[in-house]
């Protein structure tokens, strides 16, 4: 498999799941979702976990056993593929772009409520652009939502590594990791 590139439209902040939940449900089917806030006995906001649903309205809903665990304060947003499908026969159920966006979202960011994809580095080279809009869908925001959320994630393979990149200034290279 060659290099992917996936480009991550993100809306948002919803404050509460059912507003997310309403606007899954009016505008998007599948997508990935990743939720900020507090956990119980935790002082930061941080990322806490990202997700992917074939249909997120069905997905992002008050049953969500992850999503109920944060305390009071949460922003979710949502988020589309921007970018044009991959040619060939489909090999997986999952549409590739959603997985090796939220592969390597977990795997180099680390959110702590993720339980898999965090244990090793996405199965094919992917870059991840990440672009963010506010909930009217037309304006952009130029400030990230939460600092260790990077603009673009390149991660070129196992042997070369990747670069994780936060706009103005910092970028932070990952080695690779022997297997």
């Amino acid at each position: 498999m060659k290099h992917i590139a996936v480009k991550i439209d993100w809306y948002g902040p919803y404050y509460s799941i059912s507003e997310a939940q309403k606007a899954a449900k009016d505008d998007y089917e599948s997508g990935l979702y990743l939720a900020i806030g507090k956990l119980e006995n935790k002082r930061k906001k941080k990322i806490r976990y990202i997700g992917l649903s074939k249909n997120l309205a069905n997905r992002v809903n008050d049953a969500h056993a992850t999503l109920e665990q944060f305390d009071g304060e949460i922003e979710i947003w949502l988020g589309e593929v921007g970018s044009t499908g991959i040619p060939g026969r489909k090999t997986q159920s999952t549409d590739l772009h959603l997985d090796l966006a939220e592969w390597g979202h977990v795997y180099f960011i680390d959110p702590y409520l993720n339980e898999k994809k965090k244990w090793s580095p996405p199965k094919y080279p992917v870059t991840i652009i990440n672009h963010w809009w506010n909930k009217d869908y037309e304006t952009l925001i130029k400030k990230r939502p939460h600092k260790s959320w990077p603009d673009v994630i390149d991660f070129l393979g196992k042997t070369y590594g990747a670069k994780v990149v936060w706009y103005g200034g910092e970028c932070e290279v990952w080695k690779p990791k022997h297997f």
